[in-house]
């Protein structure tokens, strides 16, 4: 590999290396109901992003333990649960 090769390659991974560590910009958020909680997602990307819950209760109950959801790109306030 001659000294441009070597050079072209180190300055890809220069300029691509920021993008791969970017945080994904999603929130969740809760809101009291009841006697229970509705949980929604606000996604601030221009992509699709999934979100997986796991829940570890006390005193409740949930009809599904591991749910995965889909939040559409540019999604403000979602309804998860």
């Amino acid at each position: 590999m001659n000294y441009k090769q070597h050079f072209i390659i180190s300055l890809i991974i220069v300029l691509v290396s920021p993008l791969c560590a970017a945080q994904i910009n999603i929130k969740v958020s809760h809101e009291r109901v009841g006697d229970g909680y509705l949980i929604y997602a606000e996604n601030n990307e221009h992509c699709p992003v999934s979100i997986q819950l796991d829940f570890t209760l006390k005193n409740l109950s949930v009809v599904h333990k591991t749910s995965i959801y889909l939040v559409p790109a540019n999604e403000k306030k979602m309804l998860l649960t």
